[in-house]
């Protein structure tokens, strides 16, 4: 038994816990920090996803989404697979993308270096596009529209990529 004093509005109240009492209330604790931590946590990740250069990185993936998505419909209407259709697509407006990203989203200079090492940031989503563009088309998707399904995933996949690229070969392009 643990007698724990507790003195609340100038009277002296006096409580007795048993074990099990006391285990709860360490449980209760740990259960409340777990929560903040959590809190915590998911507040950080929306500062991180939900900011000036996030949304400038949405904005130009619009535009740039849509160019590869015009790409890809194009090269499926003349016949070609949808998988190459898709890669085409993607590799084509990645230069787009470059250059509105570098001057807007990051707000780098550009430098060749960069320029090559960009489109690696590219290569997750590439690879997880491709594969769901595929299972798309095997499910029953539209070809012309199996692209889409893969945006939720592939854009924030992309921003963290590209910013990790990014962050390091830009500050090394910094004068």
């Amino acid at each position: 038994i643990t007698t724990i004093s507790h003195i609340g509005a100038g009277k002296k109240r006096t409580f007795v816990r048993t074990g099990k009492i006391a285990v709860a209330d360490a449980d209760a604790r740990k259960d409340k920090e777990r929560k903040i931590a959590m809190k915590h946590f998911i507040t950080e990740k929306i500062k991180f996803f939900l900011n000036r250069r996030f949304l400038t990185f949405l904005i130009i993936g619009v535009a740039n989404t849509a160019t590869a998505q015009l790409l890809y419909m194009l090269f499926v209407t003349f016949g070609c697979p949808v998988g190459l259709s898709s890669v085409l697509g993607d590799v084509i407006s990645v230069v787009v993308s470059y250059v509105l990203n570098i001057k807007f989203t990051y707000q780098v200079k550009h430098s060749w270096r960069l320029f090559v090492t960009f489109p690696i940031s590219y290569v997750p989503g590439w690879i997880i596009n491709y594969l769901i563009v595929v299972l798309g088309v095997f499910l029953g998707v539209p070809e012309l529209f199996a692209k889409l399904v893969s945006l939720p995933i592939t854009i924030p996949l992309n921003y963290v990529v590209m910013s990790m690229i990014v962050k390091v070969r830009g500050k090394e392009n910094v004068d």
